[in-house]
């Protein structure tokens, strides 16, 4: 080293300055990432929570709350977005408009489910974006430049038919069929027309296809023809709505039994009526009045019931003991919500089940109902005990009891009940068991 230079050339202090410096760069760049890109992905996962809860709820209204109100203000549309919104992306409630951002696929709209055209879908988007006006912050971000990220999330759920359910009850009642029309010659039958069963009466209707009541020949030529349904991966399989109670037409909007006021009723007297209903045995070691009211007033979740299934019959009409479990003893189904009932106005045009302590149609009185054919009962013994093929399971409100004729009649209400989870899906315009899937 040469004597004249000088010492500060030389002198290596303050040197840990320039490295640290230089070092900070480094881990302010590793923790933009780490931080803020680690905001980015907890909050994709948030997004997409309350997304999928959006298009749950949403589906969860169609199909129970109001199968055919897709207005704004209607059960599907405000469930939906008050699920969406519900669930918060980094401690603040996701944008989600409830016009735009809130959709319906499916046969009666522009775009179709993804998976099956013949499903309805509710699709549901969440926002946290600079066009929405709450994006996601940065704290390292800014030194850079970035100070804001974008987060958006989508779903759909589907509303499909469904084969099984918990909790059925036990009375079958008789399938609807196509009434003989005399007016009409040559063309008799309204399912040979595609036309909705306007000659079918449900409360006054009797399946004469058979000979009955000592009589020697039929007195009408009715017509029956069963439902066909079909798992929406069978693409050689086309379903048939049958002759048979449905809730809507073709469509999927326009009412056919959704909400019909039914009578049910039993006895030897009134087997061929429209509403008869067959006692039957659930499970396996049923037998008598005790198990049979044990069936309607409560039941085992754990136990299922599907379409296809084969019940047998009960002995006896069962009269005394379906009037008081049903309804006159302390623990009846009717004590669970007995304040529930059937409302028709503006915010159910429809119709629903309200009751003050459930949601709309969510009460516990509305259960699920196994139908049996007409042919095929009829061809059995009717008065023994018998066997029998569910060949369709209906939602079944239990509105009230009078007396009819000299003999109790159960009123009610067709409506929708949830699919058990074990069950598959089905296409089926004859269903009234609701399926909610999220798919996407």
């Amino acid at each position: 080293m040469r004597r004249d230079s000088p010492a500060r050339l030389f002198d290596d202090r303050g040197a840990m300055l320039v490295q640290v410096a230089v070092a900070m760069l480094g881990l302010l760049a590793f923790s933009m990432l780490v931080i803020d890109y680690g905001i980015l992905w907890s909050s994709r996962r948030q997004a997409q929570n309350a997304a999928d809860a959006g298009a749950l709820a949403g589906a969860i209204g169609l199909a129970f709350d109001d199968p055919t109100d897709f207005t704004d203000s209607g059960p599907a549309k405000q469930s939906a977005h008050a699920a969406a919104i519900a669930n918060k992306i980094f401690g603040e409630a996701p944008n989600n408009n409830v016009s735009t951002d809130v959709t319906f696929l499916g046969p009666s709209f522009a775009n179709q489910c993804p998976d099956d055209p013949a499903a309805t879908c509710v699709k549901v988007d969440v926002y946290r974006t600079s066009s929405r006006g709450n994006p996601l912050p940065t704290f390292f971000g800014s030194l850079a430049g970035i100070v804001a990220q974008d987060i958006s999330a989508t779903a759909t759920a589907k509303v499909t038919s469904g084969t099984s359910v918990a909790c059925m009850r036990p009375f079958a009642i008789i399938d609807k069929w196509d009434e003989y029309d005399s007016a009409n010659p040559g063309h008799e039958h309204d399912y040979d027309q595609g036309r909705l069963d306007p000659d079918f009466d449900a409360f006054n209707s009797t399946f004469d296809k058979y000979p009955v009541k000592s009589s020697k020949v039929p007195l009408e030529p009715d017509y029956y023809v069963n439902a066909v349904n079909c798992d929406p991966t069978d693409k050689g399989c086309t379903p048939v709505a049958g002759t048979g109670w449905r809730p809507f037409a073709d469509d999927g909007v326009t009412p056919v039994d959704y909400g019909r006021l039914v009578e049910i009723h039993t006895g030897s007297q009134d087997q061929t009526d429209a509403g008869f209903f067959q006692p039957v045995r659930l499970h396996a070691g049923d037998s008598g009045a005790k198990d049979y009211c044990a069936n309607i007033k409560t039941c085992d979740p754990a136990l299922t019931d599907s379409i296809g299934q084969v019940i047998s019959t009960e002995n006896g009409d069962m009269v005394g003991p379906t009037k008081s479990c049903l309804f006159t003893d302390k623990d009846s189904l009717a004590s669970l919500d007995p304040n529930a009932q059937w409302v028709v106005d503006t915010a159910h045009p429809n119709g629903a089940v309200v009751s003050p302590d459930f949601g709309d149609n969510q009460s516990p009185r509305i259960v699920p109902m196994p139908v049996i054919s007409p042919d095929e009962y009829f061809a059995t013994d009717p008065n023994g005990h018998t066997t029998l093929t569910i060949h369709n399971i209906l939602g079944f409100f239990v509105e009230d009891q009078i007396n009819k004729g000299g003999h109790t009649v159960t009123r009610g209400r067709l409506v929708n009940v949830p699919s058990d989870d074990v069950g598959g899906s089905t296409n089926s315009t004859s269903s009234f068991i609701k399926k909610i899937i999220l798919i996407r």
